[in-house]
């Protein structure tokens, strides 16, 4: 399931849908983020950037707090 969802992301990107990569992020479970290697996290952070999603810190918080990584 992650690595659908990370292709979804990178679609996202592609199409430069903000809207629909932000979406995804939310339909990641909690498996799902505990599930994420560094290396795919250190993916989902680099295509933030491309996106130019102004949070990131946001989106670790997400993670942390959803998979219980706190």
């Amino acid at each position: 399931m992650t690595q659908e969802l990370l292709k979804k992301l990178e679609t996202a990107i592609a199409n430069n849908h903000k809207q629909a990569y932000i979406d995804t992020i939310f339909d990641f479970t909690d498996n799902d983020i505990l599930s994420l290697t560094e290396d795919e996290i250190n993916i989902i952070f680099a295509l933030s950037r491309k996106i130019n999603i102004g949070n990131i810190g946001e989106f670790f918080n997400y993670i942390t707090d959803e998979g219980g990584l706190s």
